[in-house]
This record gives structure tokens, C-alpha cells and sequence, in this order.
């Protein structure tokens, strides 16, 4: 009978603490975005036309807010308070998986997970590298440690999951120890074992501690949820709970370059941001790849007083070899935050066409 009722607390813990549409006690917040949005995602080698109506999740606790479609669910849990767990998943997964998932899940799991102290274990079995020798950067709004920050690989090479590392949490409630991880779908999932010589051998036999044995993963990503989860990790922000958080285009514009505007170099950018933008008259600016990795990093200076919160002028220009071929590129101009707090991190990304010839 002892067990019973366990398990029906247990059920009941987690219900509780689902967030779909309502605030619950400890102050977090789910509502509606008022717009659907249409995203293209690779679904089986084709490119087609996904519609998503958006919620927008805040945590006052733990001081970050995500956007994430309606199709999934965010879960906290702090059934254990030295490991608090906030899982966002896709809701078709609902049903046979044990609740919060942690970072050693069933590979048809897809979702974004919050351990704001860590876990104290090591990572998933198999292939990784950092995430600055991955091909691809996340178009996260703050800046990742991309020394500390993985990425999981199969066997092709092909990325499956994150563990990100911040190069600033918030100082309220995270410790150093607090990550992000997120996990896309992977199907005919297999996880082999081999030898120094190359040869399969048992998973029960696999000596990867100390050893010369290692574990690779095999199959095929979800390539649509993968997309997914990297345009809701591009509305992830660190916030300050107890104030109003201002729209980007309030706190900075650039005025002679447009959305999707063919750039080629040297490039000239202009605009205009609010003096805390600044830091001692200047701020960070870079240019990147359609992966969104950096092909040069620079700074935008003020041009005149920018001790003040009103609008002032900035420029930089930015000279880098092309490829010969024309490809998507971003400008990405960050707030120079010297701080120290990631509450206070901000960036606004303009996507270009960058001309190569």
C-alpha cells in the first residue's frame, strides 16, 4: 500500500508542476504570444512549411524566459531541491518516459532542459567536441562558453545534442555548476562499442574508464526538431524579474542596412543605441556565417557623448575575405556588458546576404 501511495504522490508532484497555461506558486508564468508563426523545416530531405502558435515562458526564480510552441510542455520539477529540473519537451512524448528528464534520456526524446545547479554526472556516452570546433554556433541572444559549452556527434559527424555553459548565469539561484542541455529526436537509435583496433565488441564488455574502448552512437536525427529547438534557443534571455525588460528596437537600430540586404566588403554599418549600450564609447560587433560562426570581430564606436540614456550615433567598418559564392550571413551587435551579470546580457542579430564575388 506504501508503494501505491508513492507512486501517487509522485504523479502528483509532477502534475502540479506543469506550467502549460497558468502561473503556478512559485512564480512562473506561461502565456499565448498573440501571433502563429510559420517555420520552414528539413522533415526527410524536404523543406516544408511548419505553423506554431508561441507561448512564452518566464521563471522569476531562476530568471530566464524562452519562447516555445504549443505542441510542447514545460515541467518543473524540485523533487529533489539540490537538483531543480526544468524540462521544455515535445508533448508527443508524453506518455512512457519518467519525469524530469535528465540528460541520459531515450533518444526519441526531444527537448530543452534547465539544471540551474548541475547534475554531478558526467555526460551522455559517445562522441563529443566543443562547440568551437563544431561547424555550427547557436543563435543564443547571450554569449556560451564554447571552450566548456559540447556538442554530441553520431557516427557521421552529425550533431544530436548540446550541453551549453554560459559564459554568465545569473548569480540568483544558478551556481557555477548550471547548464543547459537539449536533445533532438534520434530514430533507429544504436550505441556500439569498439576497441583501439577498430573492432566491435560487447556494450557489457566496453572499458571506456581508463580504457582504450569507445562508445559511438549511431542513427538518424530529427532534423525539423533539431530546427526547432535552435529557433527557441534564439529566444532564450537571462532576465531581471523585478523590471520591465525593453524591446530591442528601443535600445538599438542600425539605419543604413535593411533585413535580408546584400552586404559585401569592406562593410559600413550605422545606427544608432541608447548610451548603456555602450562601454567606454563602444560596444561588440561581428559578422558570421549562415552557421552562424564568426568570420570577423570588431567593435562599433559612439560618435559623441554616450554617458546618457538617450539615442546615440555608432560606426564600424569591417573588412573579411569571401568564398566566391554569395551565402546567408548576420550582423550581430551585442551590448557591452561589463557587469558581469547575464541578466544584462543583450544582442540584436540583423540576417544579410553576403555577397561573395
Amino acid at each position: 500500500m506504501r508503494k501505491y501511495l508513492l507512486l501517487l504522490t509522485g504523479l502528483l508532484f509532477i502534475y502540479a508542476c506543469e506550467v502549460d497555461t497558468t502561473r503556478t506558486n512559485s512564480g512562473q508564468l506561461t502565456q499565448n504570444m498573440p501571433d502563429s508563426q510559420v517555420l520552414k523545416l528539413s522533415e526527410k530531405g524536404q523543406v516544408v512549411d511548419r505553423t506554431y502558435d508561441w507561448k512564452k515562458y518566464k521563471n522569476n526564480h531562476y530568471r530566464f524566459n524562452i519562447e516555445y510552441p504549443e505542441q510542447w510542455r514545460v515541467i518543473e520539477s524540485t523533487q529533489n531541491p539540490d537538483i531543480p529540473v526544468i524540462n521544455i519537451y515535445s508533448k508527443e512524448f508524453d506518455n512512457g518516459f519518467k519525469l524530469p528528464l535528465m540528460i541520459h534520456e531515450d533518444s526519441r526524446i526531444s527537448h530543452i532542459s534547465f539544471y540551474p545547479k548541475g547534475l554531478g554526472v558526467d555526460g551522455p556516452a559517445g562522441t563529443n567536441i566543443s562547440l568551437s570546433e563544431a561547424e555550427t554556433n547557436l543563435p543564443t541572444p547571450f554569449q556560451l562558453d564554447s571552450s566548456r559549452s559540447k556538442a554530441y556527434q553520431l557516427n557521421d559527424g552529425e550533431v544530436w545534442g548540446y550541453y551549453l555553459k554560459p559564459e554568465k548565469l545569473p548569480k540568483s539561484n544558478w551556481t557555477e555548476h548550471g547548464f543547459i542541455f537539449v536533445q533532438a529526436q534520434v530514430s533507429d537509435h544504436e550505441l556500439k562499442c569498439f576497441d583501439n583496433s577498430g573492432k566491435e565488441k560487447p556494450i557489457s564488455q566496453c572499458n571506456t574508464m581508463g580504457g582504450t574502448d569507445r562508445l559511438i552512437r549511431y542513427g538518424n536525427v530529427d532534423e525539423g526538431d533539431m530546427q526547432l529547438i535552435k529557433h527557441m534557443l534564439g529566444t532564450l534571455n537571462f532576465v531581471d524579474g523585478t523590471k520591465p525588460r525593453k524591446a530591442l528596437s528601443d535600445l538599438i537600430q542600425v539605419e543604413n542596412i535593411g533585413q535580408n540586404d546584400t552586404i559585401r566588403p569592406p562593410v559600413v554599418i550605422k545606427g544608432k543605441a541608447r548610451g548603456p549600450w555602450f562601454f567606454e564609447g563602444q560596444f561588440p560587433i561581428e559578422i558570421a556565417n549562415a552557421n552562424r560562426k564568426t568570420i570577423v570581430r570588431d567593435v562599433a564606436k559612439a560618435d559623441g557623448k554616450w554617458m546618457t540614456s538617450e539615442w546615440v550615433d555608432f560606426k564600424a567598418t569591417m573588412d573579411f575575405a569571401v568564398n566566391g559564392e554569395n551565402q546567408r550571413g548576420y550582423i550581430i551587435l551585442r551590448r557591452s556588458n561589463a557587469s558581469g551579470k547575464a541578466e544584462l546580457d543583450r544582442s540584436y542579430t540583423l540576417p544579410v546576404v553576403i555577397d561573395g564575388q
